[in-house]
């Protein structure tokens, strides 16, 4: 699990969402990389059960069989469903915050009130990108079958849009341009003011 340092009161959950493609993992890398001594969060690790080839940079692919097993001794803090896979974050992130750690969480929009019911103070993070972009992304991964592509970006694309009502629950970042634009917004989100 990787972790970026400094003492602080008491942690919080980064909850990022967004749609398949709009580049999570990369928001998430590039604070690893590029984030100072003012912020402190460690990145927790998702279980889920896909194949280990399609899993990204911070997920721990497990079997079905696991996954059941983690749920059931209690040791998943959250734990969802979508695309007929399993996702799970270890209860690990309790002991994180406690310690005053910030967690950034690899989440899912569908889990997002679960997860606040959980954890009232999460600040929930949602990442944007062009529909067009999104695409290219997608199949460059070489996951889906053509159809199935574009039913995933249908189906998020209004999962994604956000009523006027609910946009000011959230911190919206757009990632269409270049990375360090957007990295540098989630670096902002990450530091203690």
């Amino acid at each position: 699990m990787p972790e970026k340092n400094r003492p602080t009161a008491a942690g919080r959950i980064i909850y990022l969402m967004g749609a398949s493609g709009a580049g999570k993992d990369s928001l998430i890398d590039y604070a690893l990389a590029h984030s100072g001594p003012e912020t402190n969060f460690t990145v927790a690790r998702r279980y889920l059960t896909r194949a280990g080839s399609e899993a990204g940079r911070h997920d721990k692919p497990v079997s079905s069989r696991e996954f059941s097993r983690l749920e059931r001794s209690g040791l998943l803090a959250m734990a969802w469903k979508s695309y007929n896979c399993s996702y799970g974050i270890g209860r690990e992130i309790d002991s994180c915050l406690a310690r005053g750690r910030d967690v950034i969480i690899n989440g899912s929009r569908r889990y997002l009130a679960a997860a606040r019911e959980r954890y009232p103070e999460l600040v929930a993070v949602l990442v944007k990108t062009a529909p067009h972009r999104r695409r290219l992304r997608l199949e460059s991964r070489r996951r889906d079958k053509p159809r199935e592509l574009a039913a995933r970006l249908a189906c998020e694309d209004s999962r994604f849009e956000l009523p006027a009502t609910e946009a000011s629950h959230f911190h919206i970042i757009s990632n269409d341009g270049p990375l360090d634009q957007a990295g540098e917004r989630f670096i902002a989100l990450l530091k203690r003011g």
